[in-house]
């Protein structure tokens, strides 16, 4: 941050005082950002009542690679539900720890890495804490956005939750990369590849999601046919509008996440 605060000395107190005031509103949408995309993940992920979501719509990114596995565990009967965030959280986090070191700290500036440091934090302790919320606290009632989508296979209700979390979630995940910052995880990944070898932030955020969208349908069977001893013919059902419905959320945010992230905007951060 020296040299920053170097170049702040050189404006008029004005100045000064313009650009805190710009970096501050940067960090407050980076946080109401992050409560959003919190609590949208766990109203159309993680229902943490009356036995989950029948169809299931894999999350992506790291943290939703963190909830595959949080899921697989406690399907082998190895982790009780309310575990599941637990391990979904600490993936996440380590796993951010490790990118924000040896990537985002060598190649992508320190704006970026203190803002994106800051997200992880926030994101880390956020999920903890709504999800509790959600469960048993203050936000009790919100339950499955507000009771709205059902927890058994409905297609009006599966294909809500669909757009619903699709939209919200590029929305939310662009805002942070829009403004300098990220979400952390992949997003660490994509915007080294933006720079470096020119890819589209949004393309390889979608990829990033299929692929782990494969993972967790190939973990869900395994773990569904293996241990719970479910039909093969209603598994591969329920799988199929699973990936069907993910896909489709994925194309969603990416494409709400490019317009984000897409529009010109004049650079106001300061030079840190």
């Amino acid at each position: 941050m020296k040299n920053g605060m170097e170049n702040i000395e050189k404006f008029p107190p004005i100045k000064k005082k313009i650009q805190y005031v710009q970096e501050f509103k940067k960090i407050l949408i980076l946080s109401l950002s992050l409560i959003v995309y919190v609590l949208v993940s766990v109203w159309a992920f993680d229902c943490t009542r009356d036995g989950g979501y029948k169809t299931d719509l894999f999350p992506t990114g790291v943290i939703g690679l963190g909830n595959v596995i949080g899921k697989l565990l406690h399907k082998a009967g190895k982790i009780e539900t309310n575990n599941i965030i637990v391990i979904a959280g600490t993936f996440y986090f380590v796993v951010n720890v490790f990118l924000l070191f040896f990537i985002s700290r060598r190649y992508l500036g320190k704006y970026f890495t203190i803002t994106t440091a800051f997200a992880t934090v926030l994101l880390f302790v956020s999920v903890f804490f709504i999800e509790n919320q959600v469960k048993q606290g203050f936000l009790y009632h919100t339950e499955r956005f507000f009771g709205i989508f059902k927890t058994e296979s409905d297609f009006l209700s599966d294909l809500t939750r669909v757009f619903f979390a699709g939209i919200l979630i590029g929305i939310f995940n662009g805002i942070p990369l829009r403004i300098g910052a990220s979400t952390g995880g992949l997003d660490i990944v994509a915007k080294y590849l933006s720079i470096y070898k020119k890819k589209d932030i949004s393309f390889v955020v979608e990829m990033f999601g299929y692929t782990l969208m494969i993972f967790g349908a190939v973990g869900v069977f395994i773990i569904e046919y293996f241990y719970k001893e479910t039909g093969l013919k209603e598994l591969t059902t329920q799988i199929s509008l699973s990936l069907f419905y993910t896909v489709l959320r994925i194309k969603l945010s990416a494409l709400f996440m490019g317009l984000i992230t897409s529009v010109p905007q004049k650079e106001t951060k300061l030079n840190c």
